[in-house]
Parts: structure tokens; sequence; C-alpha cells
């Protein structure tokens, strides 16, 4: 089975590499950024499955949301229907998707443009929204404040929380991974699709509960697991 991963060394792809590799799957091309465009098409072309995990969250300037992700998904699904073989598409969106900043109607327009492959070509296509990613791997500072918590709490940096009542529904990124790639059996049927393992808490919560694994070092007393 040849399999794509767009954003391969990314927080996502990289731990979506790793488990594809551990489960046997060794027909895998990651492309990134600087993956030469000869490569990234004759990839794309060939492949029986696409992981669309690339995008742009933190550009010098918001047209660099459209270009990073509404044009190259255009660029991925332009392709794939050239190759005339129907192949499945999983999209990275988030939740995003629905507002109307910049990065999110880029987001809501790399959306439209997978479900209109998945129309015209009758290819399954999956898209899912993610929440608040969080696991091994996970850069501090960028885009997921349970990093940058784990982060300052380690290093004895102070960390900001300005409501510690504001909810959030969190992902383990592990269980991402074992969603994406139930999708390779075929049976999942097309269309929105969620990691079934969520947590909803508060950010103040996040906080006391990291805070609370950093004193153990001291108290020497393990928290409730």
């Amino acid at each position: 089975m040849n399999i794509v991963v767009t954003g391969a060394q990314g927080f996502i792809g990289k731990n979506l590499c790793l488990m594809l590799s551990e489960r046997g799957y060794d027909s895998v091309a990651q492309i990134e950024r600087d993956t030469p465009i000869e490569y990234a098409e004759q990839a794309l072309l060939d492949a029986d499955f696409v992981f669309h995990l690339a995008g742009i969250n933190r550009p010098k300037n918001d047209s660099e949301f459209t270009k990073g992700n509404k044009d190259f998904t255009k660029f991925v699904i332009d392709r794939l229907a050239q190759n005339g073989r129907k192949t499945p598409i999983m999209l990275s969106s988030s939740t995003q998707a629905s507002l109307e900043n910049a990065y999110g109607v880029s987001k809501a327009q790399a959306e439209s443009l997978v479900r209109d492959y998945g129309r015209d070509t009758g290819s399954p296509i999956f898209i899912y929204r993610f929440p608040n990613v969080f696991g091994k791997w996970c850069k501090p500072n960028y885009n997921s404040f349970v990093a940058t918590f784990c982060h300052n709490i380690a290093n004895d940096i102070e960390i900001n929380v300005h409501d510690p009542d504001a909810p959030v529904t969190l992902v383990y990124i592990d269980d991402l991974c074992y969603s994406l790639i139930s999708l390779l059996d075929g049976t999942e049927e097309s269309g929105f699709k969620e990691v079934a393992v969520q947590y909803d808490t508060t950010v103040g919560k996040v906080a006391t509960l990291l805070e609370a694994f950093k004193n153990s070092r001291d108290s020497l007393t393990i928290e409730h697991v």
C-alpha cells in the first residue's frame, strides 16, 4: 500500500509516520515544504491513501494561510484526480474552520476542495477538525498550550493563565494516530470524523495537574492516575 503523508515532519506527521512504520507499513512517502515538486507529484500519482496534514498556522502574513492551506490542498487533490484511482484522502482541519478569521477561512476552503474532490471522483474523504492535540514531540510556544505549560513548569518558568475556567477539549496524539490508521482498512464511511477519545477540562485544571506532577518530585507523593 502506497501511503503519502504531507507535513510528515510536523507534530502529528512525525508521530503518525512512526506508528505506521511500527505497524509494518513500509511504503510511506513523506512530503515536506522542501520536498522536490517532482517527487511530490509522483508520490501523489502513485498513492493508495493520503494523510494530508500539511498546513500553515503561524505565518508572517495572512496571505500565507491561503498558500499553505487552500492552494497546497488544491495541488494535492488535482494530482489525485489525475491518477483516476479514487484515492482516499484524510484532511487535517481545525475547529477554527467555522470562524471568520484568516486561518479559519483558509481551512474551510481546504475542506470545500476535499469535499468537491470526493463528490466529483467518488473517492472516500475524511475530514478531521482537531481540537487541542497534546503529546510527545509537541513544540512549546507554538500551537499547544499543554506543551508550553509542560516546558515552563519543568524549567521553573512562570505560566500565564488568563482564564482558569476556560473550557478546553484535549486529544492525545497516540489516540489521534490510532484513529487515522484505522481509516486504512477501507471500512469507514466518508465525511467528518472525530477522534473517539477526547478529554473535556479547563485550562486551570490542566495547569494545576501539571504543577502537581512537578511538585511530586519534592513531596514524593504520586498523583491518582
